[in-house]
């Protein structure tokens, strides 16, 4: 074993806060949220007995057309973030224990999983409790 000392009880509390922080970045670009604007921008509101559209034209079509083409983007930023909370978590439990292979194996499939969205080993290695 190398000399290195890795406190898990401050890893945890790091890995706490970037899970608190993509949570609320997730929360924020939900589809609800998508919905919820989309709709503000098409079906307008009302004011009165009267509707008024606060947006017209290409204006609607075009945020949609954003969101969408943003899609791919906000799934890999997830997955990256995802797959370092696992991969961090996982890697350190298994140096503190000792086992640096299976430290590395872990580091190694954080940054598979975190390219290709694959998490299929953190779920036969039981880490995302299935």
């Amino acid at each position: 074993m190398s000399s290195w000392s890795i406190d898990g009880a401050q890893v945890q509390t790091v890995l706490n806060n970037v899970k608190t922080y993509a949570d609320q970045f997730q929360t924020g670009l939900s589809e609800d949220k998508f919905t919820d604007l989309s709709n503000c921008l098409t079906a307008g509101m009302t004011e009165g007995s009267a509707s008024v559209n606060t947006v017209t034209g290409a204006v609607p079509g075009a945020v949609n057309d954003l969101i969408s083409s943003l899609s791919d983007e906000l799934t890999t930023i997830g997955n990256r973030v995802q797959a370092g909370i696992l991969g961090v978590a996982s890697a350190t439990v298994s140096y503190n224990q000792g086992n640096e292979d299976m430290a590395a194996t872990f580091q190694t499939e954080m940054s598979t999983a975190a390219q290709t969205g694959d998490f299929s080993f953190f779920e036969q290695h039981n880490v995302l409790g299935s």
